[in-house]
């Protein structure tokens, strides 16, 4: 009986050691796990930033505008339209969409989050493609 049973424990030990949680996406999304991993690196976390929500009808997506140009740290081209990763969505239910005209942004909201950057796979473009992992967004009242 004892020589059956330490086969059995080793193949566990094994089965543990070599399990597939490794695999798992980073809850942080510092690997960019959360949004388009096949694309996307981590650059920067965003606090409290003002932002403009965009989204349906008027575009086919959602994204946000932003006062600052990401990434701060570059001497690149910089961008302020970061478009909402498909597992942050959740987290704008409820908030009403607006048009982003020329004759004066209001900033309605504060949001919180990862932005990243399309550095993995470049598409060739004039500004950097951006998302954010939104963390928190809230109305400025």
């Amino acid at each position: 009986m004892k020589r059956r049973t330490i086969p059995w424990v080793i193949a566990l030990f094994f089965l543990a050691a070599f399990s597939c949680d490794k695999n798992k996406p980073d809850p942080e999304c510092k690997d960019a796990s959360c949004c388009h991993p096949e694309y996307n690196e981590y650059v920067e976390y965003i606090m409290d930033e003002p932002a403009l929500l965009m989204g349906p009808p008027q575009f086919s997506n959602w994204a946000i505008r932003v006062t600052t140009g990401y990434p701060t740290g570059s001497n690149n081209a910089k961008s302020n339209l970061l478009d909402i990763c498909e597992s942050s969505l959740d987290k704008i239910q409820g908030f009403v969409p607006e048009i982003d005209t020329a004759q004066g942004v209001i900033y309605r909201y504060r949001v919180s989050g990862k932005v990243l950057s399309d550095v993995k796979n470049p598409r060739l473009v004039a500004t950097p493609l951006l998302s954010i992992s939104i963390d928190k967004i809230e109305k400025i009242k």
